[in-house]
């Protein structure tokens, strides 16, 4: 049984990246715990001027928050997006967002190795899709018309300045299905 979110969404919000965006640099993380930022605190300044990326990954993991709390997943994913240095110079900056694209783990879905028996699987999945703000249009999106479960998604990039296709980004679900 979970215990369903009541606290209120960050306002911060993401920029999800939209097909056919032209894409020159890509950029990626995974394992996201911001209260262990401080032990690299130069990861977001360094990802925006060393790496200029058009595009940001969050690969899994995102955030961690364990069980069947979904009220605690949101004030972790909350926490994320209002992580000083993530509002700063991660890709939430309002005034120059990087667009990403997202996937989850286990941590980030429900548990350690957790899989298709998670009973939390929904809403769990509405948490990353406030998170991520992914489009009410994309199928991912719980509120969307064409709702499916899975996080599963993939974006076709164009060539910075060219008329054909780039960058083809693949993101997996490991977890919803396993």
């Amino acid at each position: 049984m979970s215990v369903p979110a009541t606290a209120e969404l960050s306002a911060s919000k993401h920029k999800y990246a939209e097909n056919y965006m032209e894409v020159d640099e890509v950029s990626f993380g995974s394992c996201h715990m911001p209260e262990f930022m401080e032990q690299v605190p130069n990861f977001w300044e360094d990802m925006r001027t060393v790496s200029h990326p058009d595009l940001w990954l969050w690969l899994g993991d995102n955030m961690y928050r364990d069980g069947s709390d979904i009220n605690a997943k949101r004030l972790q994913y909350n926490k994320v997006k209002e992580e000083a240095r993530y509002q700063e110079h991660g890709p939430i900056n309002p005034e120059s967002p990087i667009p990403i694209m997202a996937g989850w783990d286990d941590h980030d879905y429900g548990y350690n190795d957790a899989g298709s028996d998670y009973v939390c699987k929904e809403q769990s999945q509405a948490e990353w899709a406030h998170f991520t703000d992914i489009p009410l249009t994309e199928p991912q999106h719980p509120e969307s018309p064409d709702y499916r479960p899975g996080v599963y998604n993939s974006r076709m990039f164009g060539k910075p300045g060219k008329e054909e296709d780039g960058i083809h980004v693949i993101i997996l679900d490991n977890r919803s299905q396993r």
